[in-house]
């Protein structure tokens, strides 16, 4: 081998030096790609505030001194809200397109806890729920983002975003470090962070800021509660800045959290709020993360288009007005809302009206009186907002064209089904000695069925429980006999003999509360639905219930078209409740909207999709059908009545609020 190798000297020679190169050559590329993995972490890992040279343009949403900055360059945030779950997603883009054409350079929005885990550990980002599409639309159209995560948003969404599979637990106290509550948070929120941190600014994303919370000052009751999250948030790779919000009162009542900008919400008297924000934070930049543009409405009282209900004066005026002012004091700004929505399927908030505590549910529409309306048209408070921001010098282009409409005319029914049938595609019932809460057999959401069997005639006195959640409808043999609305409880009916007869009541979750008064905190604990307590008959607790959860989900809903031989055309007379089915002949999809002049009370689905409850009171007698829930041709539209089929379905080209 020696004699070998001093022969070959100079060939050995080569090949042991291309060896040592190519060694070397591959050592070099490991390590520089360890060093730029590395390098890559700590980018996406980084704090906002890391002045780090070679990564100037990491820097983020600054909030030192009287301005932001991003990326070290002075920056004006000047947001409008949009809500992508009361968007169809379809819209998204439209939507985003108005806002973007007003001038804004931000869009805002919640995430809803509920709407992406409705069942525990089912998370969905697909479809109307594809979180990242709607951001990466935003992207596209140059909009920076402010993401609000919760967990507990308010935003008149029911339950302000808590999933209702929470309220299974019996001692659950929600908004608090508490660890029936905080383990599911942790899951969802770790999960949700997987969906958006990658979309963030270090990582030349559009997402500039990330909301804890909402509102937590004047509810406040758990001081380690707000640093929990935010350490949540930023072990999950959140590295922008984060940010509270509260109104004057949160901010006097509240505890700051260390590390977040604190933010004060509004609709009126920018000079007085934004002094009661500098009495607790006088050096960073003003933010008002929720400028009120309009009001929601509720059920039975009037369209609220002046703003708070109880001032009744915000006017186009006052709202131009007030914005100039607030850009004059050199405040930043999020139009809440720049466009509102629908409130579809069973996803209403509600709120406690009176003394009483009488629940009132959120209708149907979330058009808020915004900038744009829930149907996408510019409003006069668009264009002169758009005048501001040019008086401004800031860019504004040409809107997006608001999407036709058109009036399909009178629907024909052709078919109905009772409630006895609804049951049976509901499944087999739950059985119980007592009645039990709608969280504990179903889904929490929409309506349940209770049924015992009961002896004896003549005037019957019924107490249902110590609660009703929210609205029941009693039935003695199928036969409608009495109402009961919360807060009572107590009713009395007629039973027809001392025979033996089968009592049903069926029971409306009307949608969770989203808010409670800083001295009835309690309440946002305690929204179990359905019936609580025992129930009695002529003082008698009732026992041997079956129950049954009538949730109108897709599976529920495809099992009651596959019955074909439940459905009767003999619909002038149908025993109520009862399902309807009517068709939509459409040449060309747009949107429309459907009015049911006399009906009573319920919900509508447009192709299997829930586009949200009716009622027969003001503000509201139109519902609002986007064009991309239509296809060309025959449209199946089915209708859950309660206690009144009207005498006509109609598709119109306007959209009536504020009008009875």
């Amino acid at each position: 081998m020696i004699r070998l190798f001093r022969a070959n000297k100079t060939i050995f020679t080569v090949i042991a030096t291309v060896g040592i190169i190519s060694f070397l050559h591959h050592e070099y590329n490991v390590l520089d790609h360890v060093k730029k993995k590395s390098h890559a972490r700590e980018v996406v890992h980084a704090n906002h505030h890391d002045h780090v040279k070679e990564n100037r343009h990491k820097l983020g949403l600054e909030a030192e001194g009287p301005h932001f900055k991003i990326d070290g360059k002075k920056f004006n945030i000047y947001s409008g809200e949009i809500h992508y779950f009361r968007v169809h997603p379809e819209y998204w883009e439209h939507r985003l397109g108005q806002l973007a054409a007003s001038g804004l350079n931000t869009v805002s929005f919640y995430v809803p806890w509920n709407f992406h885990e409705t069942e525990e550990t089912k998370f969905d980002f697909d479809g109307p729920r594809d979180l990242r599409r709607f951001i990466k639309i935003a992207e596209k159209l140059h909009l920076h983002v402010l993401i609000r995560v919760g967990p507990y948003i308010c935003a008149e969404w029911e339950w302000g975003g808590l999933p209702a599979w929470l309220l299974k637990q019996d001692n659950l106290k929600i908004r608090t470090n508490t660890p029936n509550f905080m383990v599911p948070v942790r899951k969802w929120l770790n999960r949700l962070v997987e969906e958006i941190v990658d979309l963030q600014h270090s990582n030349d994303g559009p997402i500039i800021a990330v909301q804890i919370e909402n509102e937590y000052g004047v509810y406040e009751q758990d001081s380690t509660y707000l640093p929990a999250l935010r350490q949540i948030l930023i072990e999950g790779g959140i590295t922008e800045m984060m940010y509270t919000c509260d109104d004057a009162n949160g901010l006097q009542a509240g505890i700051p959290l260390e590390g977040t900008l604190r933010t004060i919400n509004m609709q009126e008297d920018p000079n007085g709020n934004i002094a009661a924000l500098r009495i607790h934070q006088p050096d960073r930049p003003v933010l008002i993360p929720e400028y009120w543009t309009g009001w929601f409405d509720w059920w039975g009282d009037k369209h609220h288009d002046l703003g708070f209900p109880w001032k009744n004066r915000f006017s186009l005026d006052r709202f131009v007005g007030t914005t100039k002012e607030i850009i004059e004091l050199e405040a930043n700004f999020n139009l809440f809302m720049f466009h509102g929505g629908t409130n579809f399927g069973f996803w209403n908030g509600g709120i406690i009206q009176g003394n009483q505590g009488k629940f009132i549910p959120d209708t149907t529409s979330y058009d808020y009186d915004a900038l744009v309306s829930e149907a996408g048209d510019l409003r006069p408070k668009y264009f002169r907002f758009q005048q501001i921001m040019k008086s401004l010098n800031i860019k504004t282009s040409t809107p997006p064209k608001t999407p036709e409409r058109k009036a399909f005319g009178e629907l024909k029914i052709e078919g109905c089904v009772n409630l006895g049938q609804l049951m049976a595609a509901a499944g087999p019932p739950v059985t119980n000695s007592h009645a039990l809460n709608m969280e504990k057999f179903g889904s929490g959401y929409g309506y349940a069925i209770y049924e015992a069997n009961i002896w004896g005639g003549g005037t019957q006195n019924l107490i249902v429980g110590d609660s009703i959640r929210d609205r029941a409808l009693v039935f003695i043999d199928a036969k409608y006999a009495a109402t009961i609305e919360q807060p009572s409880t107590e009713t009395k009916f007629q039973s027809p003999s001392s025979e033996k007869h089968t009592l049903s009541i069926m029971v409306e979750n009307q949608g969770r509360i989203n808010w409670a008064a800083p001295g009835d905190k309690g309440r946002l604990d305690a929204q179990r639905k359905g019936i609580l307590g025992d129930i009695k008959l002529n003082g008698k607790t009732l026992e041997n219930w079956k129950m049954w959860s009538l949730s109108f989900n897709e599976t529920m809903i495809s099992a009651i078209n596959g019955q074909k031989d439940w459905w009767t055309s003999n619909c002038q007379k149908p025993v109520l409740p009862g399902l309807f089915k009517a068709s939509l002949n459409v040449d060309e999809p747009k949107d429309t909207f459907l009015q049911l002049p006399e009906w009573e009370k319920g919900i509508i689905f447009v192709n299997n999709f829930n586009i949200g409850r009716y009622m027969n009171k003001k503000p509201q007698s139109s519902y609002y059908v986007p064009a991309p829930l239509l296809k060309k041709g025959k449209n199946e539209i089915l209708i859950f009545e309660e206690r009144k089929r009207g005498p006509r379905i109609l598709s119109t080209d306007k959209h009536l609020i504020g009008q009875k």
